[in-house]
This record gives C-alpha cells, sequence and structure tokens, in this order.
C-alpha cells in the first residue's frame, strides 16, 4: 500500500483537535499512574533529591535567583525557576508540580504530531511517534519532576524552527530566544546554536552571506546565557558536580551511535528499492570506519566510577565478549550507528532535501560533541533527542509513493517493544 499524504489544507482542524486530543488521552492515561504514585525510583529519587529542593528553595526568595546556590542538581535552574513561578499558582505540592511537567512534555508529543501529521496519514503519523510516546525515559520524565523533557521541548521546537524554509529571517530571533531559554534550563543544548548557521548556510547564493551573517549575531544571545552560568559556577556545572560530570570521553558519542543504530533499523524506509537513490559505498565504508575507530579509542566496557552505566545496552554489554576494555557490542553497533548517519545524509540528498541534510549532519555532529566533555553517558541522554531527530525527518525521509508495509510494521514492533519496556521498568517496578 502506497504512502498516504495529506496536505494541510486536507486536514480539517475539527479532526487534527480530535487526534490530538485522544493522543494527550492516552499519554495520560500512561503517565498518571505514575504521576500519582508514592512508591520510589531512580527518577522519583532525582526528584527529592534534586529538583523538588531546588523548586521550592527558589519559591522561598522569588523572584530573585540565585545561579549559583539555586543549581542543586548538575543542569542549569531555569526549569526550576518557571516551576517556583508556576507553584505561586498552583501551590508546591509534588503531585501538581508532576502534572505541571507533564504539560510540558506533552507539548512535546503534539508539536511533533502537528509537524508530521501535515505531511502524513493519521496511521502513519502515529506509528511515526509511537517509540518516542512510549519510550520509557521519555514517560519516566514527564511523570515525575526532571528538566528532560522541558529542555526536550524546546529542541524539538527549534529543529522544527530550522527546518522551515523561510525566505526572509524575521524567525531568527525566535529561536535564538528558544536556544538561550533551552541553555537556562540544560546548558549542554548550546550545540543548537550551530542549527540557525546550517539552516542559512544552504540558503540561495544571493541571501546566504545576509543569513550567515544574521545567525551568527544571532547566535550571540545563547552564549552568553552559557558565559553567564559559567562565570557563575566557576565551570561548565556547578561546583559540587564537577568532578561526577566533566572529564573528556568517547563513550558519550559512542553510546549515542549505538542507539541511533538500533532506532534507524526501524525508521529509515527501505530506500533500495528507490530509483532516484544509489547508495555510495565508498562513503558508508568510511563512515563504518570511523565509528569503528570511535568504538576503540577509549574503554567501551560498563564502568560504575567512570560514568559508563545507566542504560540498557551497559546491560547487555555484560554478556558480550570484552578484548582490552573494549566491549564487542559497541564494536558491532558504532560503526552500524556511522553507516546509518550516512544513509540518512545519503537520503535526505537524493531526495533534494539540502538543508535538512546540512541540519541534520552539522546538528548531530555538535550534539555528540557535547558529550566528549561529559563523563555520564546515561542512555536517557540520548533516546529522546535521537527519536526527536528521526521524527523531525520522517516526511522527509519516506517515498510518497513507496510501499512501505514493512516499514508500518517495523514501527509498530518499535512502539510495543518500548511500551513493554516501560510497563517492565516503570509501572511494574513502581506497583509490585
Amino acid at each position: 500500500m502506497p504512502l498516504t499524504t495529506n496536505n494541510t489544507s486536507l486536514v480539517t482542524p475539527a479532526r487534527l483537535f480530535r487526534e490530538t486530543v485522544l493522543l494527550c488521552a492516552l499519554f495520560g492515561g500512561l503517565c498518571f499512574p505514575l504521576i500519582f504514585s508514592k512508591q520510589e525510583c531512580n527518577y522519583s529519587q532525582d526528584e527529592s533529591s534534586f529538583h523538588l529542593p531546588a523548586i521550592r528553595q527558589i519559591a522561598a526568595h522569588w523572584p530573585l535567583l540565585d545561579i549559583a546556590n539555586d543549581s542543586l542538581s548538575a543542569t542549569a535552574p531555569g526549569y526550576h525557576y518557571l516551576l517556583a513561578t508556576a507553584a505561586l499558582l498552583t501551590g508546591q505540592s509534588t503531585v501538581a508540580l508532576r502534572l505541571i511537567n507533564w504539560t510540558v512534555s506533552v507539548l512535546v508529543l503534539i508539536v511533533l504530531f502537528r509537524h508530521v501529521r501535515t505531511h502524513l496519514s493519521g496511521l502513519d503519523a502515529a506509528l511515526v511517534l509511537l517509540p518516542l510516546g512510549c519510550s520509557s525515559f521519555f514517560v519516566k520524565s514527564a511523570s515525575w519532576v526532571v528538566t528532560d523533557n522541558a529542555a526536550l521541548l524546546l529542541v524539538t521546537l527549534c529543529i522544527l524552527s530550522c527546518l522551515k524554509k523561510r525566505a526572509d529571517t524575521h524567525g531568527d530571533w525566535k529561536t535564538s530566544l528558544l536556544i538561550a531559554v533551552s541553555v537556562f534550563i540544560r546548558q549542554m543544548t548550546i550545540w543548537l546554536a550551530v542549527l540557525p548557521l546550517a539552516s542559512a548556510i544552504t540558503s540561495p547564493h544571493e541571501e546566504r552571506r545576509r543569513k550567515i551573517v544574521r545567525a551568527c549575531l544571532w547566535s550571540i544571545p545563547p552564549f552568553v546565557m552559557l558565559s553567564v552560568l559559567i562565570i557563575k559556577w566557576s565551570g561548565l556545572v556547578p561546583p559540587a558536580w564537577r568532578e561526577t560530570s566533566v572529564a573528556l570521553s568517547s563513550a558519550g558519542p559512542v553510546y549515542l551511535l549505538s542507539v541511533f543504530a538500533l532506532f534507524a533499523f526501524f525508521y529509515l524506509p527501505n530506500y533500495r528499492t528507490a530509483s532516484e537513490f544509489k547508495p555510495e559505498r565508498t562513503l558508508l565504508v568510511s563512515a563504518a570506519f570511523v565509528g569503528l575507530v570511535l568504538s576503540l579509542l577509549q574503554p567501551t566496557t560498563p564502568d560504575h566510577t567512570a560514568g559508563r552505566w545507566g542504560g540498557y545496552l551497559w546491560n547487555l554489554a555484560e554478556y558480550f565478549p570484552q578484548l582490552a576494555d573494549r566491549d564487542l557490542i559497541f564494536c558491532l553497533l558504532c560503526p552500524l550507528g556511522t553507516i546509518a548517519v550516512a544513509a540518512v545524509w545519503q537520503t535526505l540528498i537524493a531526495k533534494g532535501n539540502h538543508q535538512a541534510a546540512v541540519l541534520f549532519i552539522v546538528g548531530l555532529i555538535a550534539w555528540t560533541a557535547t558529550f566528549v566533555v561529559n563523563r555520564q553517558a546515561f542512555h536517557r541522554y540520548f533516546e529522546p533527542t535521537i527519536l526527536v531527530f528521526f521524527i523531525s525527518l520522517t516526511p522527509l525521509l519516506v517515498q510518497k509513493t513507496a510501499s512501505l508495509r514493512r516499514w508500518r510494521i517495523g514501527l509498530a514492533l518499535c512502539s510495543v517493544a518500548q511500551l513493554g519496556v516501560t510497563l517492565a521498568t516503570a509501572h511494574l517496578a513502581v506497583f509490585r
């Protein structure tokens, strides 16, 4: 069956509203049992140890904000300040703050759904979105008060904003504001500052220079925000977290590419039948070589003290052969991840989406680079953002005339697996 596409004019506002309400209801059904639960888990421990105390501390001297002392976690206090402000109206009860956090989280799904729905049928849009909506990391971050999904919302808005082909640059200041706020929530999202520049580089020749200069100028506010944080903290993270959070490491990039490989298997359509697409084997072989070298640079065996823990692949690595502290699972998956990156790039170029191709590759490299200075390689840092990349690019990757039955089945299986993991690691763990 060929892919069904919809023009925005064919999706009535009433239908889009009904579908959006259904999406929110389904996501609420997945999260609300956790939100109203009083059982403990690792996310609730982060919530009670770092995030709720920060919110209440800020509320006690609101509207003032002491960046140095109000940053109780390893992230910037922007989201805590937002929740402390909202708490003036809703109160500081844990459930109230969780519900606000859930509302912020569901906005990620709404924004992505509206983006994908303008290009795909309702069924295809749902299938594309479900692996994220059922992700245990996204669900847990929506059910307990942490900063993950708030930052992810701004990452999503920024990516989608830069994917738009604008004839003017009136949106630059909005994107700059999004990035600055994102840095104030999570300082490592400074990588978003390269996206407007990447988008400007692909502009028509006659206006390219003007857009590049404008993009550079609008990149100043995010870097000013980062500079303020660095000055207040005397480093990239609050002083209490410096020794445990910052260290040069290749483990993060290796893990990121390994997770990318897993989801690329489901999201990349079967482009081998596309007559306009001829894989460049040299690029794919080179990409595999880069991935293999990266997987061998530093140890990739699980090690709690070195920050190599907190994820399914770290758990699986325990059962794979190891040689000189290099684990076989990453020696296999990391090259597959670089091949998948090259395949996405090639597919976008083959379809004439040069802006999206440059935006994807530059953004992914910049995001990956931020983990070189982060010794913690937790799975939760990678999966949601990787899924946002895939969901954002899916309308550009799929063929409008292709038979994608296997692609749909793959996404459905991926969603079922994600849901199973969520029920096992969140719901059953909490309610056992």
